[in-house]
């Protein structure tokens, strides 16, 4: 029988996924009352759950699996998709987004990292040190702005997860993840039509602005079930000039645009869940710090990109999170 501690953490991965569940069903009910395809969006949401739990239940004992998964997984794409893999242009790479394609390397950069510090073998932790570094290189080679500014929270967090202080550097990713939602929330509540950003040009583009303050104000105005999931695609009137701008570039709120403040609190708060109960440690190991790092990048660049719309994505955060959850303290 597990440790009563191991189920205590699986608690965490489990009630994050049941949280999750329950932004599924009500996707559904968005759909059935305010039109929409739910089912692509249900996908992913329930990919990410599973992710949670599945992650979770491997990693009791043998936490390195999931880390070596997600190494081997990056590997095999960036070998396959070599030509495009060093590319910085916007539409290129193996997910035909240079974003995607820094933040998906960006997770593969911590998941040499938990391989490094968790590896039962020399050669595991060789093959993770050596992952680590090869991925980061291309996370920066992508042209990602987000993606490279946000590979400094897993380093900050190896360093000084390293010298003991693991768990303010948890807390401190939680109220990181918290300022970004919140704070580009606020931005995109004040932002108005195109010419008239708030801060266009010196943090947030002018675009982002835009689709972000047409978010907002498709919540405010159906704030129970959204205009139906996926419908933001058809909702926007920047979709006509700008086939780009068929996603809000901020996951939650588009979220609650499609099924409302019900569907957007649910998915923020698995994060948040999660997020806490991580910071929660009392003397979380480095393995449990870069776990949470993998969670909080993925939250944060979801808060300036469409990241939600690359399952691979969501499920490599979500697994790398599951495994953190039931990781023993150091």
């Amino acid at each position: 029988m597990a440790p009563p501690a191991t189920l205590n953490r699986f608690r965490d991965a489990g009630t994050a996924a049941a949280i999750l569940a329950g932004a599924c069903v009500w996707t559904f009910v968005s759909g059935a009352a305010s039109g929409g395809d739910p089912i692509p969006v249900v996908a992913v949401v329930s990919a990410g759950a599973a992710a949670l739990v599945v992650a979770a239940l491997v990693s009791r004992g043998r936490p390195w699996v999931v880390p070596a998964l997600v190494v081997g997984g990056a590997a095999i794409v960036a070998v396959a998709g070599r030509a495009e893999i060093l590319t910085s242009r916007p539409e290129q790479g193996p997910f035909g987004y240079a974003n995607a394609t820094g933040a998906f390397y960006l997770q593969a950069t911590i998941a040499g990292l938990m391989l490094a510090v968790s590896a039962p073998r020399a050669e595991g932790r060789w093959i993770g040190w050596l992952g680590a570094a090869a991925f980061a290189g291309i996370t920066l080679a992508t042209g990602s702005a987000a993606a490279a500014g946000l590979l400094a929270l897993p380093a900050a967090g190896f360093v000084l997860s390293v010298s003991r202080r693991g768990r303010p550097v948890m807390v401190g990713m939680a109220a990181l993840f918290a300022v970004a939602l919140f704070g580009t929330i606020v931005v995109g509540s004040l932002a108005g039509e195109p010419g008239n950003g708030t801060l266009g040009g010196r943090i947030f583009d002018e675009r982002r602005e835009t689709l972000w303050h047409q978010a907002v104000t498709t919540i405010g105005e159906h704030p129970l079930t959204g205009v139906g999931p996926g419908a933001f695609v058809e909702d926007g009137p920047l979709v006509r000039i700008d086939a780009d701008a068929r996603w809000a570039h901020h996951g939650f709120l588009q979220f609650g645009a499609e099924t409302g403040i019900p569907g957007m609190g649910l998915v923020t708060l698995a994060f948040v869940w999660l997020l806490v109960s991580l910071a929660g440690r009392s003397d979380p190991a480095v393995f449990t710090v870069l776990g949470s790092a993998a969670l909080a990048v993925f939250g944060i660049g979801a808060c300036v990109d469409y990241l939600f719309h690359f399952p691979a994505i969501t499920v490599t955060a979500a697994a790398l999170a599951g495994a953190a959850s039931t990781h023993n303290e150091a």
